[in-house]
């Protein structure tokens, strides 16, 4: 009864009093709910002339990458298709609320679908992301909303609207509505201050990774240190507003690269992107080794197999890497392949 009212009411498209702030709804109606709220029934406390019902629902994906094979989580095959981008997910919650204004029924009706949402959310991410799973979670791609006026089913028998409603009851709707307004204004802010990169590796090898400002001093992960790029990875770094950050990527002990390169001390094109964008990108297989040359103290080139010769292939690399071929004294771990091939030099 109510919920088929409040069904139809809010998925349907007429007497429409409300637009989606994040995006259109009807371009997701082909998208299938993955998960849906059970619908918040006006209760007994609900008082008002007017009842309206609100839809809200969030649309997105699963962020992060899993090397998992079918084998290993019975839950893995259910969730791959919906793993970055591929097919979105949505979560839907539809609620009711009733006031002597409809502008007030729709902000209580709103605030309580976007609390159902929420939940659903959290409950997905805290029950499915277990386990081999636990680098994944739900990125949201869009979120929308539709109202409904529709008839207030109090009825006679039902609580009357007062001139004078309860104090405790519009306290607490407005309270509702409110959280649901700092969340939604808070979740717009993060954005504003994250830059999002999804990069795809098909290089024979494990690549490291950095992103670097170009705007003040200041790197990703920094310290030394960098990421391990295999597959496709997705980094969401927090930044400031107006930023300018651009990747790295390159082979380690090689002068292969990719982007802005080791240290982000290369030239690139469309490498980079302001705070709060989202760049995605898959890198080619860099080809055949490329190891750095190195310099005799004379002031003649050596190759390096030459130097291999006298002094061996790891101190080789080391020297190669800290007279300017790779990284002025950084030493990265050793490079991981996909698949054992011969290097050519170390006949």
């Amino acid at each position: 009864m109510l919920f088929r009212q409040l069904l139809l009411a809010a998925a349907g498209a007429a007497a429409t009093c409300g637009t989606a702030f994040g995006g259109n709804m009807d371009d997701y109606k082909h998208v299938p709910t993955y998960r849906m709220a059970s619908p918040y029934e006006c209760g007994g406390d609900d008082v008002g002339r007017v009842q309206v019902s609100c839809k809200y629902m969030e649309v997105g994906s699963i962020d992060g990458y899993s090397s998992l094979r079918v084998s290993d989580d019975p839950r893995w095959p259910k969730l791959e298709k919906y793993r970055l981008g591929g097919t979105r997910l949505k979560f839907a919650g539809i609620a009711c609320a009733r006031a002597d204004r409809e502008e007030k029924a729709r902000k209580v009706a709103l605030g309580r679908a976007f609390t159902n949402v929420k939940r659903l959310v959290e409950d997905f991410e805290e029950t499915t992301f277990t386990g081999k799973l636990k680098e994944l979670g739900f990125n949201k791609y869009d979120d929308g909303w539709k109202c409904t006026k529709t008839d207030n089913t109090a009825g006679s028998d039902g609580p009357v609207a007062s001139s004078e409603p309860d104090n405790s009851t519009s306290q607490q709707a407005d309270q509702q509505a409110a959280a649901a307004e700092r969340a939604r204004a808070q979740e717009a802010a993060r954005r504003k201050r994250t830059a999002t990169f999804i990069i795809t590796s098909n290089d024979r090898y494990t690549l490291g990774l950095g992103f670097f400002s170009e705007t003040r001093n200041a790197a990703w992960p920094g310290g030394g240190k960098q990421y391990v790029l295999s597959g496709t990875e997705t980094y969401n770094l927090t930044c400031q507003p107006g930023e300018k950050i651009c990747f790295g990527a390159w082979r380690d002990h090689q002068t292969t690269y990719w982007g802005s390169g080791r240290g982000g001390k290369q030239a690139c094109n469309s490498c980079c992107i302001k705070c709060g964008g989202t760049f995605r990108t898959t890198l080619s297989d860099g080809g055949a080794d490329a190891y750095p040359q190195t310099s005799s103290s004379s002031g003649g080139s050596d190759t390096l197999d030459t130097v291999i010769g006298a002094i061996g292939l790891g101190a080789a690399i080391v020297q190669g890497m800290n007279s300017g071929g790779g990284g002025g004294g950084y030493i990265p771990p050793p490079p991981r392949a996909k698949a054992y091939r011969p290097s050519g030099i170390s006949q």
